[in-house]
This record gives structure tokens, C-alpha cells and sequence, in this order.
């Protein structure tokens, strides 16, 4: 993992580049989606080796899916930043949801989301 935080650490710019970042060129949801997709991607290669085979399927079928709604609503090129950015109702509400905790959708722990700290 120390190598994976190595290379980002080389990929960021020091501040004395002329070229824009990505955080300041790209919207909230191309951002959130791609780190999102990318967490998934490296998530799902641990879980072949620490679940059942059908759980496996389930992720990898939900990631499947993740990845088509992105390439489909072409969110990680930033088409749905433009809607956003056309609303401000739904700015909004795209703020206020990103802020939110996710529930907890283990049926072992009871389903309630893990406390705030």
C-alpha cells in the first residue's frame, strides 16, 4: 500500500507547475466518482481472497454496474458536473448528500451506521 501512497505523492503537482490540477479543473462528482470506482476496484481485489465466492460475484456485479452508470452518464468525464453546475436546487442537494454518512448495509451488525466521530 506504501507504494500506491508513493506514486500519488510523485502524480501531485508541488505547486510550482503552471498546469492546473484535477481538483481545481474538475468537478465534485467526476472527483468522488473516480476515487470512488478506484477504492471499489482495490476493495474487490482484497475480497477474492476474504469472502465466499457469492459474495465476490455480488461486489464484482455492483462494481460492474458502478462503472456502467459512470461510462454511461459520462460522470467521470465531468458531464454530470455541467448538469450540477446548471442547478443550483440540485447543486444543492448534490452538496448536502455528499455530506452525508452512508448507511451501514451489514445485516450482521443490525444495519444502523456506524456513529460519527
Amino acid at each position: 500500500m506504501s507504494h500506491k501512497i508513493e506514486n500519488w505523492q510523485n502524480s501531485v503537482p508541488d505547486g510550482n507547475n503552471a498546469e492546473p490540477s484535477s481538483a481545481t479543473t474538475d468537478g465534485l462528482a467526476s472527483r468522488l466518482t473516480r476515487a470512488t470506482c478506484e477504492v471499489f476496484g482495490f476493495a474487490l481485489q482484497h475480497a477474492k481472497r476474504q469472502t465466499s465466492k457469492a459474495v465476490f460475484r455480488a461486489l464484482k456485479r455492483q462494481y460492474g454496474y458502478l462503472q456502467l452508470w459512470c461510462d454511461g452518464y459520462g460522470v467521470a468525464a465531468g458531464d454530470l458536473d455541467d448538469v450540477i453546475d446548471d442547478s443550483r436546487r440540485l447543486r444543492h442537494s448534490h452538496l448536502s448528500l455528499a455530506g452525508q454518512p452512508l448507511p451501514n448495509t451489514d445485516r450482521k451488525a443490525g444495519g444502523h451506521a456506524p456513529p460519527r466521530s
